[in-house]
Parts: structure tokens; C-alpha cells; sequence
């Protein structure tokens, strides 16, 4: 679990305060976290961390960051995916769950990144409800910034991961089923792997879909190989 997650910290700039020079903008930093999802080094993370940054840069470590860029954002879902630069690695990315083994009670665990905390600290939860909505859980016109039918994961037990936006959800088998999205009330959110799933099988075919295998697609083709090869020549 531990390699496929990742700290994001962006740069923007911010336009100059009343009384400022107007030519000279203010630079924001700021960091979240995210997870690799393909081996090409796509991530997902959370759309309001990166915002409307100007420069992204994401690494394990803070000595191995590389610069990224916005592959796709959704601000209504609050997923965004980066792809790092570097086109000459390969990475070690995760697998999905399955939707079908959500229950209240299950195990839960994260790995949160953000070095604004203790980096890198494992925590362990569990389901409080597995089919929520945002509109459940954020309520008043001023605080929604999603769409109302978001499928959420209501888990409890993980000590508040306020401050690590984008951190992945893994079940007990390592494999993810949410990304930590908000806090309300010391209950953490995560957007549901059903999501996760429906964006990523429509941007990025290969990245880490189903559980046991790199990538649905070429499991698919490998056992159609397979059957032929059991079949024989044909006449």
C-alpha cells in the first residue's frame, strides 16, 4: 500500500490584495494527498486541492517529487487525476475493490501522506455506512460545492483525516474502495469506489480496475489466448 500512495503539493498564484501593487500576484502553496492508479503514473486525488494551481509536484518522498500535470477534473464529483511528466518510469499502482464486499463494520485502513501531519502515518477504521449521498452529509446551499448525489462512504475510527484530501481507502486485502474526501461532524467521507471505478474506466482503461489484476481489459484478452490454445488448430 505504502508505494502507490503519494503526496501532491501545488503552487498558485492569487491576485493581489487591495492597497498591493497589481503587477506582482501572491504565491499560495499548499498539499494533499493522492494514489497512483496506473502505471504510468496517472493519480487520483481530490479536485479542491488542486484547484486552480499553477504548478504540481508529487512524490513519495519529498526528495523524489516530479512535476505533474491535470489529466482530468470533475469538480462535481471532487475527483481530479494528475499524470506525472517523467515518461520513462513505470510505477507500482493499485487495484480496486469490489463494490459488492462494502458492509457496515468492515475494516478500513489509510496511509496518510500529507507531511503537514505526522507523514506517512497508517491508520485503521471501519464502515460506519457504506451507501451515502453528499447531500446526507453536507447540508445549506453555501457549503455544497458537489453534486447532491455523490455516492459517498461514511467510516469512522481513522482520527479525523481533515488535512489529507485525496488519501485512498483500502480494504483489508490492500485493495482501494474510497478516497477520503471531507469531515463533518469528527466522521470522515470518502467518495465511493463505485465512482472511483465509473471515472476511471472512462478516462484511463488501464488503470488498476477490478481486484487482482493490472488491468481489466488484459486479463480479458489473456484468457481468450488461453482458450484457444486449448482448442487447438482448427480444420
Amino acid at each position: 500500500m505504502r508505494r502507490v500512495v503519494v503526496m501532491v503539493r501545488y503552487a498558485k498564484n492569487l491576485p493581489a490584495s487591495e492597497g498591493e501593487d497589481e503587477d506582482e500576484d501572491t504565491v499560495s502553496f499548499g498539499e494533499g494527498s493522492g494514489f497512483i492508479i496506473s502505471k504510468d503514473g496517472h493519480i487520483l486525488t481530490c479536485s479542491h486541492v488542486i484547484g486552480d494551481c499553477t504548478d504540481i509536484v508529487v512524490g513519495r518522498t519529498a526528495d523524489e517529487l516530479k512535476e505533474a500535470a491535470v489529466f482530468y477534473d470533475d469538480k462535481l464529483s471532487d475527483v481530479a487525476i494528475l499524470k506525472v511528466k517523467d515518461m520513462d518510469m513505470q510505477y507500482d499502482f493499485c487495484k480496486f475493490g469490489r463494490v459488492e464486499n462494502l458492509h457496515i463494520g468492515m475494516d478500513v485502513f489509510s496511509i496518510m501522506p500529507c507531511p503537514t501531519k505526522l507523514e506517512f502515518t497508517f491508520t485503521q477504521g471501519y464502515v460506519g455506512f457504506p451507501n451515502r449521498s453528499y447531500r446526507d452529509v453536507v447540508t445549506g446551499t453555501d457549503c455544497k460545492k458537489c453534486d447532491d448525489n455523490l455516492p459517498l462512504i461514511q467510516i469512522h475510527g481513522l482520527n479525523n483525516l481533515s488535512g489529507s484530501s485525496g488519501s485512498p481507502i483500502f480494504d483489508s486485502m490492500g485493495r482501494v474502495i474510497g478516497m477520503f474526501i471531507l469531515s463533518n461532524r469528527g466522521i470522515d467521507f470518502a467518495v465511493h469506489i463505485r465512482k472511483l471505478r465509473e471515472i476511471c474506466q472512462t478516462v484511463i482503461p488501464t488503470s488498476g480496475l477490478g481486484s487482482g489484476s493490472s488491468s481489466s481489459n488484459t486479463t480479458h484478452v489473456e484468457k481468450k489466448k488461453r482458450k484457444r490454445k486449448k482448442a487447438g488448430p482448427s480444420h
